[in-house]
């Protein structure tokens, strides 16, 4: 598994080495993501999503090609909805804040898997996961935010600065800071590390923010221009053909931790 140590080191490399605009650019799909069309003028999801997750839609009116694709590769223990994004991409934070509008019209929680790629993202992914592992889900959003916001808003902070802002944002959600972290709790945030990194394979993640519904199909962001759009999409989406059984969120935990195997020191430490 990661030791301390390498936590340590790529929490480092978040503060000193892992630039909020270079993260952005590097995973940029070529189209405008929907989260940065879509946060404007929001309009209520009820207004025009009245079906539920699990209602079947009476009609399918989303085309492949155009509203979704299908995918290569199935993604193993995919939940039915789930979000893939980086810390480091401006577009995934207004995403991320129009998570809980999704989430409510959805009639569930969008699962979200911090993209893993490189060691750039690896850093960022160390950071998300130490949260999720040690927060309950209400409280996630807003430890997102304080990331995001770190990252994007302080560009003119020294390292030292940097520093003691991260760890005023683990002692407000009263959480240990990665090199803090008991054995127990590092194994298990190298596991989401190595399940995050395993999902951005499997889906041949291109861009962020990226939605799979039951990790088989693909929504495609150009093919909408608003968040009730892209709700009205995934809600048709989900009654498409799968095989996927679409475990809850707390069951994804529970398969990540239990079956997923430890990274190596020596694997991590390449």
């Amino acid at each position: 598994m990661l030791k301390k140590s390498v936590l340590a080191l790529m929490l480092a490399a978040v503060i000193t080495g892992c630039d909020a605009k270079d993260a952005t650019e590097t995973t940029q799909p070529a189209a405008t993501p929907v989260a940065s069309q879509s946060t404007e003028q929001p309009a209520t999801p009820s207004e025009q999503s009245a079906t539920k997750i699990g209602q079947p839609a009476a009609t399918l009116t989303i085309e492949a090609g155009k509203q979704y694709q299908k995918m290569e590769q199935t993604i193993a223990n995919a939940p039915q909805v789930m979000e893939v994004f980086s810390y480091g991409c401006g577009h995934c934070r207004q995403m991320d804040k129009l998570l809980p509008e999704l989430n409510e019209a959805l009639g569930q929680d969008v699962v979200q898997e911090h993209i893993v790629y490189d060691d750039g993202t690896a850093s960022l992914a160390v950071l998300y996961y130490t949260g999720v592992i040690q927060l309950p889900k209400e409280k996630l959003h807003a430890y997102n935010e304080a990331i995001f916001s770190l990252l994007h808003d302080n560009h003119d902070m020294t390292q030292q600065q940097s520093t003691d802002k991260l760890a005023a944002i683990y002692s407000q959600f009263g959480i240990l800071a990665p090199d803090q972290l008991d054995e127990q709790q590092v194994e298990k945030v190298s596991k989401h590390i190595q399940h995050a990194a395993q999902i951005t394979k499997e889906a041949r993640v291109q861009g962020v923010p990226s939605f799979y519904v039951n990790g088989e199909y693909q929504l495609l962001a150009g093919g909408h221009n608003s968040l009730e759009g892209m709700i009205d999409s995934i809600e048709q989406m989900v009654q498409l053909p799968h095989q996927n059984k679409a475990p809850a969120q707390d069951a994804v935990v529970e398969v990540i931790e239990a079956q997923t195997p430890a990274v190596s020191d020596a694997s991590a430490s390449k």
